[in-house]
């Protein structure tokens, strides 16, 4: 009866503490190849896991510290979260992490992220190109049934959830070889929230019919080439080898399209399809005439923008 009383007395605790929502539970910290493995043995077969990455930026390039997980527990349901050390000496061989690579590859299991953009980057480089599959975006979802195109993690939880978060560990030093218990709670909560909020984000998609609208845009961002990223096809290279001015007509436009772009915080990823610069820029751009090309500049940057 004591024990009883005491379990009830804590878990109120817990529940008042949080708003009033039930805290997310304490991280698994997976540092072996044997956990991986166990890892992916409870992923596999569920219908959704959630994941989200964190990250430091030396000498400008972004390395990967953590990957969090979170799935339910076969037996009872709850949400459990996982979180890989990538600093583990154990796991420094990408091949050790083989077992969630194919999970992060199944096809069959929907990836629950929220804004993904650098964390699909950081994935596939880590899996030396090869990219995650069927994944969902939970900020995408959101844009596609409110006017709020980009609402925060945070933001989201509350709205959802009712638990304000606490963000002060969102740029912390991720550098350090051993991680805080509040860095790892931080963590832990990025993807145990988003586990219980994806269903509920999926079922307002379907209600107002906004599927459709959510995999077009989807398909727009995530699945079309960079601008940056451009392959020019043999006929267009031929044509550029016949006037020298072309290249640097298609250098300058280039550059002069992808600093407009950042200066007004447009990712890049929003720009355009490689079919859809190529025809533009054959189209208005490499005309004899400097002035016509500057003005198919503009209409190409004007382009960007309505994007």
């Amino acid at each position: 009866m004591k024990f009883i009383k005491s379990f009830i007395i804590f878990s109120l605790v817990i529940f008042i503490g949080t708003n009033g929502c039930f805290a997310s539970p304490t991280p698994e910290y997976l540092e072996t190849k044997p956990q991986i493995t166990k890892l992916a043995q409870q992923c596999s077969g569920q219908p959704y896991i959630t994941v989200d990455t964190e990250f430091f930026t030396p000498e400008g390039q972004h390395k990967l510290r953590i990957i969090q997980v979170g799935h339910a527990n076969p037996k009872t349901g709850a949400v459990e979260v996982s979180i890989i050390n990538c600093f583990s000496n154990a796991l420094k061989d990408p091949k050790t992490l083989r077992g969630f690579f194919d999970i992060l590859q199944d096809g069959t299991i929907t990836k629950v992220f929220h804004a993904p953009r650098e964390d699909l980057k950081l994935l596939s480089q880590l899996m030396g190109g090869k990219k995650v599959t069927n994944c969902f975006d939970t900020q995408l979802a959101y844009a596609c049934i409110s006017d709020n195109a980009t609402i925060g993690y945070g933001a989201l939880v509350k709205q959802y959830e009712g638990v304000a978060l606490d963000k002060s560990k969102q740029t912390s030093a991720w550098w350090k070889n051993k991680l805080s218990q509040e860095q790892l709670r931080y963590a832990a909560n990025d993807v145990f929230y988003l586990h219980r909020i994806y269903p509920k984000l999926l079922a307002q998609l379907q209600s107002l019919k906004r599927e459709a609208m959510y995999s077009e845009e989807f398909d727009r961002i995530y699945t079309r080439k960079p601008l940056m990223q451009l392959s020019i096809s043999h006929e267009f290279n031929e044509r550029m080898t016949l006037d020298s001015d072309l290249k640097s007509k298609l250098f300058i436009t280039q550059s002069l399209v992808k600093l407009y772009s950042q200066s007004l915080s447009i990712a890049q990823s929003l720009l355009l399809t490689t079919d859809e610069i190529k025809a533009h820029l054959i189209k208005q751009q490499f005309s004899k005439s400097t002035s016509e090309w500057r003005k198919g500049l503009f209409n190409l940057l004007e382009l960007v923008l309505s994007y």
